[in-house]
């Protein structure tokens, strides 16, 4: 995503977290804020996701099975991708959104 104009903020993190985010932007040849800016983005992106396809199923009443909802899992896992909730609450929806992974 390219951002036209830009905010300045200032954030607290955990020192190890730091630290690794320095590693990995010097591993990228990029800089903490723009991997910061990237992990938003993909947060966003993946919680208006996960939004819709809650709002679908309300609308339609489809509801997945357990073992649909495993075997989309198990592919995201695969892919490195994370975690789907569609059936869940939006308190659990976002606990689990929280754990997806950037590959």
């Amino acid at each position: 995503m390219v951002f036209s104009r830009y905010a300045k903020r200032s954030i607290s993190l955990p020192v190890e977290l730091d630290e690794e985010l320095e590693r990995q932007a010097e591993t990228e040849g990029t800089t903490v804020s723009a991997l910061l800016a990237t992990a938003a983005e993909h947060s966003m992106r993946v919680k208006r996701g996960l939004a819709a396809a809650a709002a679908w199923q309300t609308e339609t009443g489809v509801v997945f099975s357990a073992d649909e909802i495993a075997e989309v899992d198990s592919l995201l896992d695969e892919a490195g991708v994370g975690y789907v909730a569609v059936n869940a609450s939006p308190e659990t929806r976002s606990r689990l959104t929280s754990k997806i992974t950037l590959k």
